[in-house]
């Protein structure tokens, strides 16, 4: 055993960190670091899904003010507002192109075809694998949570269904799948 001697004159048994007290160091940093970074990515995917949230209600509302505008066109059998909607697969697909009503006169019926075009064009730039259905629903949502059917009765009300793909898809197989299983946001238009 060696002894250190200070300037005073006395004796030292101190010694310094052993290679195992500095690896075991390191660990428990690299542990807590990791689960910091476990975090972070949590809180990233939450903050991209709550925008997600806001973007499809406010969509959502967006349709149903289109719709409130024209009640009585919203509410006729064959409505352009009552439509299902699929984002097609990949970012280049784009819808086909809209009713152009700038440079000529349209009826009310046109107009209603080429804001609900722009409107689809909208959900597709602003969620991923969007998936929207608009149609007369009198019961949106089970005990499962909400769902895309409709029941299409006359009486009942219109109801917005929007939904997205919650994370990317890589794969064939998953391209080929539904996008998602249910929707996030169902708003009912009180027209």
């Amino acid at each position: 055993m060696r002894f250190h001697v200070n300037k005073t004159g006395r004796t030292s048994r101190e010694r310094g960190f052993t290679l195992i007290e500095v690896l075991v160091a390191v660990v428990i940093l690299t542990l807590g670091a990791s689960g910091v970074a476990a975090m972070q990515l949590h809180a990233l995917r939450t903050a991209q899904q709550s925008g997600f949230q806001t973007a499809a209600t406010q969509l959502a509302v967006t349709l149903a003010e289109l719709m409130r505008a024209d009640p009585e066109l919203a509410r006729s059998a064959n409505s352009p507002f009552l439509f299902s909607y699929e984002a097609a697969a990949t970012a280049t697909a784009t819808l086909p192109p809209s009713v152009t009503c700038v440079q000529r006169s349209c009826d009310s019926a046109a107009m209603t075809i080429a804001d609900v075009q722009g409107w689809q064009q909208q959900l597709q730039q602003a969620l991923p694998h969007a998936k929207a259905v608009v149609c007369h629903d009198g019961n949106p949502a089970t005990a499962n949570g909400l769902q895309w059917s409709c029941d299409h009765a006359g009486d009942a009300a219109i109801v917005i269904k929007i939904g997205w793909s919650a994370r990317e898809k890589t794969s064939a197989a998953e391209m080929s799948s539904p996008a998602q299983s249910a929707p996030f946001v169902a708003i009912a238009v009180a027209i």
